[in-house]
């Protein structure tokens, strides 16, 4: 069956084809990106670009009339999910045959867990979304030491961009964190994190320290060193709290002089039956 044909038919088959490996299908469809932009059918950039307009529409044609307040930035990352692999199918049984299907499901099976070197180098972890770039991090991760020091410079330059994205930008803890945080710890962050923007600077500063103490040979065995069951409220969150409670004039407070705080003070008043500042 020819896929060129763009046929209703056609594009059923390529579905039930990649249902039929439900653990693979992730990186078949990979694979079926890395030909869409490498043969020059979409640039990265412009696939992105489609996938976000199209989840956009999609929230409207659900009835979302407010994204951010209706819907959590999981269900928003789940939503791209869905819709990234639906534009592959869609673009793939435009432009190639099934014979190159076959030809990269062959492949990925005969690489048994373990992907090439292409693939493997087959994203830029700068442009990447955050998905595409775990999947890589963490299949890089998983390679036996010999074959994973090959692949250095690629997973310190993943760690780096997962860390700017989820914990923080400044570039003294990016430095120490990486050397102290794998991908593992990163997409536990990652499932831990509430809503939308970077986890804020003293979950950035406890988390860090865990890890340290963790795995500091030296320090790992001290008693009472527990870190407790925690989750990460996003600082976007933290910013629509404050907006929606009319409070961003206060945003500016650790930048004032005591003095100048002092006579703020009396303007502010806790409610504790009303929850809120005014």
């Amino acid at each position: 069956m020819d896929y060129s044909s763009n046929t209703s038919e056609a594009l059923l088959h390529l579905k039930l084809t990649l249902a039929q490996y439900p653990i693979l299908a992730s990186r078949i469809r990979a694979r079926m990106r890395e030909e869409l932009f490498t043969r020059g059918v979409i640039s990265t950039a412009n696939f992105e670009r489609r996938v976000l307009d199209n989840a956009i529409q999609s929230q409207k044609i659900e009835g979302i009339n407010n994204p951010y307040g209706e819907e959590t930035s999981d269900l928003w990352e789940t939503r791209k999910s869905i819709l990234r692999e639906h534009l592959t199918d869609l673009l793939f049984n435009r432009h190639f045959s099934a014979d190159l299907l076959e030809t990269l499901i062959n492949e990925v099976l005969g690489e048994r867990g373990v992907s090439s070197e292409e693939m493997l180098l087959s994203i830029n972890p700068e442009l990447a979304p955050l998905d595409l770039v775990f999947e890589q991090a963490l299949m890089i991760e998983k390679l036996p030491e010999p074959e994973r020091s090959r692949f250095y410079a690629r997973l310190e330059e993943s760690k780096v961009v997962l860390i700017r994205s989820l914990i923080s930008d400044q570039l003294r803890y990016i430095n120490i964190a990486k050397e102290w945080l794998s991908i593992s710890d990163l997409a536990e962050i990652r499932r831990r994190k509430i809503g939308a923007g970077r986890i804020g600077g003293k979950s950035a500063g406890m988390i860090l320290a865990q890890h340290i103490l963790k795995n500091n040979a030296e320090l790992s065995e001290m008693p009472c060193l527990s870190m407790p069951e925690s989750y990460y409220i996003g600082s976007d969150e933290f910013y629509t709290f404050m907006a929606i409670n009319n409070l961003l004039v206060w945003n500016d407070q650790k930048y004032k002089t005591e003095d100048e705080m002092r006579e703020d003070y009396p303007k502010m008043e806790w409610s504790p039956f009303r929850g809120c500042l005014r």
